[in-house]
């Protein structure tokens, strides 16, 4: 190739090359976008997300603190039997209370005696236990009593008693009673028994 025919092909080169920098070649979404950087906007949150002091008190009324409480209920009335303090009684322990107490004590057993015969039986079976306990009255039942003696305990007073048969001849007496014991303590409803047998005359007696 000749240095002229060189020349003219290297400047036509150039040419083109310099056309073709400043002509576009791709489509116009390719065309790069300026460097400058925009800032964010902003994200938008859900309406749930944050609520105004205002909307959280109005809003939600099952959850405010500031609406009324409902007062607590107030406890139950303490039982009439129950004591302010220990060992001292109550107003349903003292005689005013043995009517119920009776009445307590005959519907825990059926009765099986005739009513006159019963009520009797009861009423020796109170005084044969009084006269154990209290020590006054012994010598009224001999073959029981073999000498002297007290359990100690003061104000005694039987509160209920029955008389249920158990037997051809034979009757037991249940009661309950209450006092004072030696050490001072009031005590109520304490349990007790005496058995009773039918002679041949046709009285009673405490057995042991």
């Amino acid at each position: 190739m000749k240095p002229a025919t060189a020349l003219i092909g290297s400047a036509a080169l150039l040419t083109i090359g310099l056309w073709l920098l400043k002509t576009p070649t791709g489509p116009p979404s390719a065309t790069p976008r300026a460097t400058t950087t925009a800032a964010p906007a902003a994200t938008s949150l859900p309406p749930t997300a944050v609520s105004s002091p205002l909307e959280d008190a109005t809003s939600t009324p099952a959850t405010n603190s500031t609406a009324p409480r409902q007062a607590a209920p107030r406890s139950a009335p303490a039982d009439a039997g129950a004591t302010a303090e220990a060992g001292a009684p109550a107003p349903a322990d003292g005689p005013a209370g043995d009517p119920a107490i009776q009445t307590m004590l005959e519907h825990s057993v059926p009765a099986n005696l005739p009513a006159t015969l019963e009520h009797q039986l009861a009423q020796l079976g109170r005084q044969v236990w009084l006269a154990d306990v209290i020590g006054t009255g012994r010598g009224q039942w001999p073959a029981y009593f073999t000498g002297p003696g007290s359990s100690g305990y003061t104000g005694v007073r039987v509160q209920a008693a029955i008389a249920r048969a158990t037997g051809t001849g034979a009757v037991t007496v249940t009661l309950l009673w209450a006092g004072t014991s030696p050490a001072g303590d009031v005590e109520v409803g304490l349990p007790g028994t005496v058995l009773l047998t039918q002679l041949n005359g046709g009285t009673w007696e405490p057995t042991r």
